[in-house]
């Protein structure tokens, strides 16, 4: 099935962009020091707020399936950008996600509150990696997860 966003930016503002997702209505912006009004989330902010909620919603599916039950789940998504003068000193994988001198990387930390026994909790981190939008933005950005029992 066929997704389809708008951004729509009116003239007269210089970053502050509305977002139409089907019946939703988003507002996305740049930070005042960049030279926006700082009126929504940043593009980047955005997408990892995306990629969070497809992981958590990709594991309720999940744990709902199997019948487990947790108090609480946390997904916590950050990156960076980090230029590349050299490749020296890089492993393997980060090399494969060198791109135009820049290596991205995407920072997922789960943290699983309630009585689930590790294989559990293993077993979510696994599920964790096969969302939508996990597998969307992977292949150009070296995705790195953690997973834990809070």
């Amino acid at each position: 099935m066929a997704k389809s966003v708008v951004g729509i930016l009116d003239g007269n503002h210089r970053y502050k962009t509305e977002i139409r997702a089907g019946e939703h209505y988003l507002i996305s912006d740049e930070p005042v020091t960049s030279g926006g009004t700082n009126h929504g989330p940043d593009p980047i902010m955005m997408a990892l707020g995306g990629l969070s909620a497809c992981i958590t919603m990709t594991i309720r599916m999940y744990t709902e399936r199997k019948g487990w039950h947790f108090d609480r789940l946390n997904v916590e998504v950050d990156t960076d950008v980090r230029r590349v003068d050299s490749e020296d000193g890089l492993t393997e994988e980060e090399r494969n996600y060198v791109v135009e001198g820049r290596l991205r990387t995407v920072r997922k930390t789960i943290t699983v509150y309630g009585n689930l026994d590790e294989n559990q909790i293993q077993k979510i981190g696994e599920i964790a990696s096969k969302c939508p939008v996990n597998r969307m933005m992977n292949r150009n950005v070296l995705m790195k997860q953690t997973i834990k029992k809070g």
